[in-house]
């Protein structure tokens, strides 16, 4: 086969072809807007791709929640279990707008959860960026893989925004954040939690201290601390 790189035919030679064109549901018509994954068929409740996007930091074409296996879907088994209270038990339940993290289950994995860098600047103005390298990690070195980082958007006050984990087990090193946005909770948070030592999980206190890091320079604030030396 032959793929166009500025404008000129270069030859690709392989054994397999993979077509990832994606996939849309035709829902039109179907009152899929409704509350509580309800439809205009009392007998048909529709849950994951076929409701509205919750929207984040990835592309729904690549992430999870909109494409790929349905067992690797947060979103799904969430829409799932709120079908099944309403439908077989009469419960009231609602989607709600918790954050769903994303995973790209490649090699490194890369996760996130919440606002890009630039989605957050266009909503919220001034933000502050906050990143740490795997290879600050005891964990990373000992297992050989200190390729990847975190990065996390911040309000100036600390509110957490969204994160992006590139990097090994970054499925799993994504839950703190996803926990701290649906709590509303703050870097400064994340930063005072006790994190054993040594995992891959001390990379969120890492990133987190980042934001405390500017307080500790400052002057009247190193006076204080040298005051209380003083005084024992």
């Amino acid at each position: 086969m032959a793929v166009f790189l500025q404008g000129e035919p270069e030859p690709i030679e392989g054994s397999h072809l993979l077509i990832a064109a994606g996939r849309q549901a035709v829902v039109e018509g179907l009152g899929l807007e409704g509350p509580a994954s309800r439809s205009m068929h009392p007998a048909s409740w529709p849950t994951g791709g076929c409701k509205r996007p919750t929207g984040g930091s990835m592309p729904s074409a690549i992430a999870p929640v909109e494409q790929g296996r349905e067992r690797a879907s947060p979103r799904w088994n969430h829409h799932a279990g709120l079908v099944i209270r309403n439908a077989l038990f009469r419960l009231p339940a609602r989607v709600g707008q918790a954050p769903i993290p994303r995973v790209l289950y490649t090699d490194p994995e890369l996760a996130a959860v919440g606002l890009t860098e630039a989605e957050a600047r266009e909503r919220h103005g001034a933000i502050q960026i906050l990143r740490c390298s795997f290879s600050e990690n005891d964990r990373a070195w000992a297992e050989g893989t200190t390729e990847g980082h975190v990065k996390a958007v911040v309000t100036p006050r600390g509110r957490i925004l969204g994160c992006t984990i590139a990097g090994a087990h970054a499925d799993e090193l994504i839950m703190p954040w996803v926990l701290a946005l649906t709590k509303g909770l703050t870097v400064s948070d994340l930063a005072g939690l006790v994190y054993p030592y040594p995992t891959f999980s001390e990379v969120t206190k890492s990133t987190a201290v980042e934001f405390l890091k500017p307080s500790a320079q400052n002057p009247w604030l190193r006076r204080a601390i040298g005051l209380l030396r003083r005084l024992g």
